[in-house]
């Protein structure tokens, strides 16, 4: 998948550990596209991860429509791993090191692709999902420029022992 400032992509592995499961997911699930976050709720079957969600158990490989209860790949989010996603605003250099939580948004009814974004106006020193590391190192991908494609860490992930914040 070709990351770029122009369109939204959800998470892309840069690299860590990788491991890919088939999983079940939810009888009445969300929509999912290829790069969405997904969730691990008490009910035990994954499903499209919202802001705020704390159990961050995988990333889609496979596209699900709503309420279809498919068995799709994912890759299992664990520690160690980095990920590229694009942010919806103008994340500057200062900003390396704050946490911050998904923006999450339909599939695009074509490619099938994830528009998950991280949240440009929840970054800060709190808890949230993901830790910013830096930029990807793209053509025409600079800190401030609107939708910069971040490397993040997932912070908030279903194996950590307990919510982190940002610095």
């Amino acid at each position: 998948m070709v990351m770029t400032q122009d369109k939204s992509f959800g998470f892309q592995h840069i690299s860590g550990p990788w491991e890919v499961i088939r999983v079940d997911v939810a009888a009445a699930n969300a929509v999912i596209g290829v790069g969405d976050m997904l969730n691990m709720p008490a009910a035990g079957f994954p499903d499209r991860a919202a802001a705020g969600d704390n159990e961050l158990y995988g990333v889609a490989l496979d596209p699900a429509a709503a309420n279809s209860g498919d068995t799709i790949n994912i890759a299992l989010v664990m520690p160690g791993q980095v990920w590229a996603i694009r942010s919806d605003g103008a994340t500057a250099r200062a900003d390396v090191g704050q946490a911050a939580d998904i923006v999450v948004a339909d599939r695009d009814s074509n490619t099938l692709k994830s528009n998950m974004e991280l949240d440009f106006s929840g970054q800060g020193t709190g808890t949230a999902q993901l830790k910013i590391l830096g930029k990807v190192d793209i053509p025409g991908n600079d800190f401030g420029d609107t939708n910069v494609v971040l490397k993040v860490v997932v912070l908030e992930h279903f194996t950590a022992p307990a919510a982190q914040a940002g610095v």
